[in-house]
Parts: C-alpha cells; structure tokens; sequence
C-alpha cells in the first residue's frame, strides 16, 4: 500500500472518519472526506465529481492495488472505497 499526500449510490466507510464527517446529505458533502484507491491514475476523481462530490486528489491519501487491502481499510474507518459494478 502507498500513502498519498445515507447516500444512494456513493458508499459509506463503516469507521471513524464517517463519524467525522457526521450525515452527509449530498454527494458534496463529501468533499473533505478520504478515500482509498485502487486507481494509479486518478481515474476515479472525474467520474466521482460528475456526481457532485467536489473531490481532488487530496482526498485519496490512500493507494492500494488489492481490493482486500481496501476493504480492510474502509472497515478500520480509515477511508471511503468505491467499488466498480463491473468488477
């Protein structure tokens, strides 16, 4: 793994950072939130601000290439992961 400096469809983590963030409402409201990812590219930002999440490459502190590691991550409530349906 690599570090890096009640909504439909947009997954939750089960751990603390959710409790940080309290209730988000909207999918902006995630804008401060972490995020783990799967993607060296960064592919994932512009798909996820499409959605209205106002996200930078700053929310992805987290880089892993296993969806195992992942999920172990968003469990801990260490950051938010997002599963592709087509996976």
């Amino acid at each position: 793994m690599n570090h890096r400096s009640g909504l439909k469809g947009i997954p939750r983590d089960s751990g603390s950072s959710r409790n940080a963030l309290g209730h988000p409402k909207t999918p902006y409201d995630l804008r401060h939130a972490d995020f783990v990812s799967i993607d060296h590219s960064g592919g994932m930002i512009k798909p996820l601000n499409s959605l209205g999440l106002g996200l930078t490459e700053a929310n992805f502190p987290l880089l892993t290439e296993s969806y195992l590691v992942m999920w172990e991550l968003v469990k801990q409530g260490a950051a938010i992961g997002i599963l592709d349906a087509h996976t």
